[in-house]
């Protein structure tokens, strides 16, 4: 069997890899290609595409790269026409990933959509585009069986999988962050998007610079472009570690984290947070608009309440991220409220293997 995968970020990398490793270990005969990083690769896939290439965030950056996007698109079918797989597993990235979903239906491919997009969030009629265009949705989010079952469409709760990524950390000997002054630690988690950085760095600054009595680890990741990280690197009371984030968040006492799947991961690892974001003005505009959501974070999302507090746009700034950093810090209540909510979360999100579990839907369906 020949699947077609594609993921447009480093999460889906990620995800996608863990899903290609449960996948091989139960089918010898299943060949993967498609569009992905380099995690994927490295469990087997042939990739045609990085993600680096074609992979954005905000309304207002995707109407600027139109053009590139259509390119990636019409690539992405010529692919799929060239090679003619089995089965086309997408994985998150809406935007692209629906439309991809459309064509392949189109020409008769069978459609798995894991991490399917966030229409829950904004454009609710986007659940019937997916419906039909779409054979089997593995959800890792909880909540969403309740939403897609009001479209009479009974999808499958795999789990999630940052829950595998953990449980394979933890399992193996981590490395240890030696060296560290006696203080205390505040991991910065910037993003994985250079726009995201961009953003957020000059703020990060302004924070430690302020808070020159605690010691900050920024969670780097050695695929963007270290020039992106640079300007941190003048402070003294900053590290910048590449590749690390789970060894750098379970040395920190507190968190900064920008709103992404990193929020989750640092709950299910029960560090305290922050959750920071800031977008282009017009996009997040537009957005505000758009999205019918009262959270960013997907703790808050999953628990469906304001658990951790979420910075957006102006205030996002480094007084209220000290102010919070602080109360995590110094406040046992505030500390304990938190610590007690991530208990709350693991139990809404669950133990299943999700990676597995998404794997055998697959090949019980097609192998």
């Amino acid at each position: 069997m020949k699947y077609f995968l594609i993921a447009g970020e480093r999460s889906g990398d990620l995800h996608g890899s863990n899903l290609i490793k449960e996948m091989n270990k139960l089918s010898a005969a299943a060949r993967f290609i498609g569009f992905g990083g380099e995690l994927m690769e490295e469990e087997g896939m042939e990739l045609l595409a990085h993600y680096s290439q074609y992979s954005l965030m905000g309304f207002v950056e995707v109407l600027f790269r139109y053009r590139a996007i259509r390119k990636y698109l019409r690539l992405a079918r010529k692919l799929l026409d060239e090679h003619k797989p089995d089965v086309l597993i997408l994985i998150d990235f809406g935007g692209f990933n629906m439309r991809m979903a459309r064509y392949a239906k189109e020409q008769g491919i069978r459609v798995v959509y894991y991490i399917p997009p966030k229409v829950w969030a904004w454009n609710t009629g986007r659940a019937e585009i997916l419906k039909k265009n779409v054979d089997l949705l593995l959800s890792i989010l909880p909540f969403e069986k309740d939403f897609y079952r009001n479209i009479d469409w009974e999808i499958e709760y795999v789990g999630n999988p940052l829950n595998d990524s953990i449980r394979q950390y933890l399992d193996e000997n981590r490395q240890t962050v030696e060296g560290l002054p006696d203080k205390k630690i505040i991991a910065l988690l910037p993003g994985s998007r250079p726009q995201e950085l961009k953003k957020i760095v000059p703020l990060l600054i302004k924070l430690a610079q302020d808070q020159s009595d605690k010691h900050f680890l920024v969670a780097a990741l050695s695929n963007l472009n270290q020039d992106l990280y640079r300007p941190l690197q003048k402070l003294s009371n900053v590290e910048i570690i590449f590749d690390r984030t789970y060894d750098i968040l379970l040395a920190s006492h507190a968190a900064v984290v920008t709103s992404g799947t990193a929020t989750l991961e640092t709950g299910l690892l029960n560090i305290p947070q922050v959750v920071v974001y800031k977008a282009n003005q017009l996009s997040f505009f537009v957005g505000k608009r758009l999205v019918k959501v009262n959270h960013i974070s997907l703790v808050n999302l999953i628990l469906d309440k304001p658990l951790i507090k979420e910075l957006l746009q102006g205030e996002a700034n480094h007084k209220s991220i000290a102010e919070e950093i602080n109360a995590l810090s110094s406040d046992v209540k505030r500390r304990r409220e938190v610590l007690d909510g991530y208990q709350e979360l693991k139990s809404r999100v669950g133990d299943e293997p999700a990676s597995y579990n998404a794997a055998r839907s697959i090949l019980d369906r097609w192998s």
